[in-house]
């Protein structure tokens, strides 16, 4: 059966419910997530839901959890619900308040660890004994952050030879290059907006008057991706340049990948 979104809400708000009845008279919050909670589910998308515990709760206590794996915040399974894969993630609080400080105090401000944090922000919560909503509300990019995010990847936002992979028909390292050079863009785009990086799938919903032009670029980028031309390549130029000149025109960083390197 497709799942529409509509479907999936349903699904996932019965699954939550089910695990508030069957872990009855324990501490712990538990949240929609994915492109649920972002409002961007689709029949290709993933059902994701994210208990936090405070340690007194195991994957054992899920009914029909299979295929654990262990991730950096906790355990990862896949649960049979109604004939549907719940992807449910099991975090600690400890991890959760360890993160939040790390990110704090600036120790970390990788992709992977501001992803976490604004999938804390984001989710649809339907219980929340924990108060992570109150733990993660105020995050988000300050001046001094943005600075260093923005610093860390424009420096590799430059033209690693496109067209000449293209005349050469290297399409694996035309791609490479390019997705490398698109990772660094996103990266730039969210923190000019002050915002936690949130993914790269639905980066262009999040375009706002501080990070205007961003949907053109992450357009232009999608579309040699798609089709690799010469022509293509020209339009993202345009657009880049539009967008750096228009937001940090004191970096003076100019593309025109139409000469190579």
């Amino acid at each position: 059966m497709e799942i529409n979104m509509n479907n999936a809400e349903l699904i996932a708000t019965d699954f939550c419910d089910e695990i508030i009845r069957t872990l009855h008279g324990l501490r712990f919050s538990i949240y929609v997530g994915g492109s649920i909670a972002l409002n961007k589910h689709d029949k290709f998308s993933d059902i994701d839901i994210c208990i936090i515990h405070d340690g007194d709760i195991s994957i054992a206590d899920i009914p029909n959890a299979e295929r654990i794996l262990k991730t950096p915040q906790g355990i990862q399974s896949s649960v049979n619900f109604k004939g549907e894969k719940i992807d449910l993630r099991l975090d600690c609080l400890k991890t959760l308040t360890n993160s939040v400080e790390d990110f704090i105090s600036r120790n970390d401000l990788t992709p992977r660890g501001q992803l976490y944090l604004s999938a804390l922000k984001a989710g649809r919560y339907c219980k929340d004994d924990l108060n992570v909503k109150g733990l993660t509300r105020n995050l988000s990019i300050d001046e001094e952050a943005r600075s260093k995010v923005i610093a860390d990847n424009c420096r590799f936002i430059r033209d690693y030879g496109f067209l000449i992979y293209l005349e050469r028909g290297d399409y694996a390292t035309l791609a490479d290059t390019l997705l490398f050079t698109y990772r660094a863009f996103i990266h730039v785009y969210y923190a000019l907006d002050f915002s936690l990086f949130r993914g790269y799938k639905h980066a262009a919903a999040f375009e706002t008057n501080k990070n205007k032009g961003g949907q053109a670029v992450i357009e232009a980028f999608q579309s040699i991706f798609m089709q690799p031309e010469a022509g293509k390549l020209k339009t993202l130029s345009r657009h880049l340049n539009s967008f750096f000149q228009l937001h940090l025109p004191q970096l003076e960083m100019n593309f025109d990948f139409q000469i190579g390197r």
